[in-house]
């Protein structure tokens, strides 16, 4: 499986930021734009990648 990662400096406290990475709704914004998330059952989700047209189960955790 593949894992992602990517980091920013954000002008907020940690708290607020880790909020909002974790909101399954806004997970395009921070995602790159090849890839999206499709929730089904949490924590089940299904990643659709735009370069292959591939769709990948996957769970998503928040840590």
């Amino acid at each position: 499986m593949t894992e992602y990662e990517r980091s920013r400096t954000m002008p907020a406290q940690p708290e607020q930021v880790f909020d909002q990475a974790a909101n399954v709704d806004q997970m395009e914004t921070w995602l790159p734009e090849a890839l999206h998330v499709h929730v089904e059952d949490p924590p089940a989700v299904t990643v659709h990648e735009d370069r292959t047209d591939q769709d990948t189960s996957a769970l998503l955790r928040a840590r």
